[in-house]
């Protein structure tokens, strides 16, 4: 025979949450030279074409091909800052605790935590280094799911 539950264990948990829904920061294209003669070396591309609709893809994050050019040298390029939008993120973080009673005033607490309960995947920003081979390309995420699992005495 199953056990079976009452109305006062189903009001013993507790399940708090946290969601998260952020856009992607900015992120502004930058060459690793020296172009423009100044020594910075974080000078920035001329834009040539649209920048942010491309494939969106870990291989190609935003429009390359299209839309940047290498500035002439001795020159600034046009590119403004935060032209890049990078990936949004999005997580919710559960969980589940239960109280029990101990003799003696002590009491017994399980608790189920899960992080980005529905492994959803949050990637980390591209490479904006327009002379980079890996320019516009993702290579590494956030976190996948975890879980954890924790018992407290209190007495």
């Amino acid at each position: 025979m199953l056990p079976t539950s009452s109305i006062s264990d189903v009001k013993s948990c507790k399940s708090p949450s946290i969601s998260s829904t952020l856009s992607g920061h900015y992120l502004t294209p930058v060459y690793s030279g020296n172009i423009s003669n100044t020594y910075n070396s974080r000078d920035r591309p001329n834009v040539i074409g649209p920048i942010n609709n491309g494939p969106k893809t870990t291989a190609q994050w935003f429009n390359t091909t299209t839309a940047f050019s290498k500035p002439a040298t001795g020159t600034f390029g046009n590119a403004g800052r935060n032209i890049i939008i990078a990936p949004p993120y999005t997580d919710l973080d559960a969980t589940l605790a239960r109280s029990f009673p101990l003799p003696k005033e002590s009491s017994l607490q399980f608790r189920a935590e899960f992080f980005n309960i529905f492994n959803h995947p949050n990637f980390d920003p591209p490479n904006v280094t327009a002379d980079s081979a890996a320019f516009a390309s993702i290579s590494s995420a956030e976190a996948p799911r975890q879980m954890q699992f924790a018992l407290r005495v209190t007495f």
